[in-house]
């Protein structure tokens, strides 16, 4: 269960500004190097099989390891080394803010503790949000695949923030996508985000840098939204061959009809969205 990031706690009470937030998650990713480009450094694979192992990534919700193990790209103990490795490199968010200046080192433990007891109460509500829906099942499953989806395809973590009956709330600088699923029930996951994040999503998946929301960034968040499905379609309901529509840009509004409809909130501590699920 993914719960509100200590960075977005420390924002959200004011005791950080979102330029420092911004600043020290730059500073972790980079101080938290990919296994991918360990393995290369260490002359374990190369980039191109590195490539072919995250291209895998998009087809099955697999682990890096577990793709590079069944590819007989790297075994099994080379996985336990460069997680090793990763690990040394890694730095904890709070660890980052204390040597950027941000906060003290006094602060820190209070800090820490105080979001783990709000994170506590947090996970409960979101729990009791799932178990009251009429789609508990489905929406768990949206909840958990989209987070490990998400990380997997940009390389940024991302939490979940809410959970709230109905449909996706529009507004003047949200993009929608929707993508139908025929199965025991008419299902619909609908995807709502801002036009940065549209562009971040778009360049990761285009593989060149696009800055403004355009035919060639529409149809990317489109293919990453159909990769998603396409993680979780057969698991939404009890027929075992469901058919799966073409993704559907909507502009800034969205106007499907559900009896029944939980929509998620998300944020990676820079970019926020929306993921819903839908049954008509």
């Amino acid at each position: 269960m993914n719960t509100k990031f200590f960075g977005q706690f420390l924002f959200e009470k004011g005791i950080i500004s979102r330029d420092q937030l911004l600043e020290a998650l730059d500073a972790q990713r980079k101080s938290s190097p990919l296994l991918g480009d360990i393995a290369i450094e260490k002359g374990l694979i190369d980039s191109k099989q590195a490539e072919k192992i995250n291209m895998e990534q998009r087809r099955q919700d697999k682990r890096f390891g577990e793709i590079a193990i069944g590819l007989s790209f790297l075994e099994e103990h080379h996985i336990d080394e460069l997680l090793d490795e990763q690990k040394s490199r890694r730095k904890y968010f709070g660890e980052i803010l204390v040597e950027l200046g941000h906060i003290t080192t006094e602060n820190l433990d209070e800090y820490l503790n105080a979001h783990k007891k709000e994170s506590l109460d947090y996970v409960e509500q979101i729990l009791t949000c799932f178990k009251n829906t009429k789609l508990s099942n489905q929406v768990s499953l949206v909840n958990d695949t989209f987070a490990r989806f998400y990380q997997r395809m940009l390389k940024i973590a991302i939490s979940t923030t809410g959970a709230t009956d109905g449909k996706p709330v529009s507004n003047g600088e949200s993009f929608f996508w929707s993508q139908a699923i025929e199965s025991d029930k008419n299902y619909q996951i609908v995807l709502g985000m801002n036009a940065d994040h549209v562009c971040l999503i778009a360049t990761h998946f285009m593989g060149m840098e696009l800055k403004e929301v355009n035919e060639l960034s529409i149809d990317a968040v489109s293919e990453f939204l159909n990769t998603f499905v396409g993680h979780i379609y057969s698991q939404l309901g009890e027929n075992a061959q469901p058919k799966v529509h073409a993704p559907q840009f909507h502009k800034s509004q969205f106007d499907g009809e559900f009896s029944q409809c939980t929509t998620l909130q998300f944020d990676s501590g820079q970019f926020q969205c929306s993921v819903s699920i839908g049954a008509q």
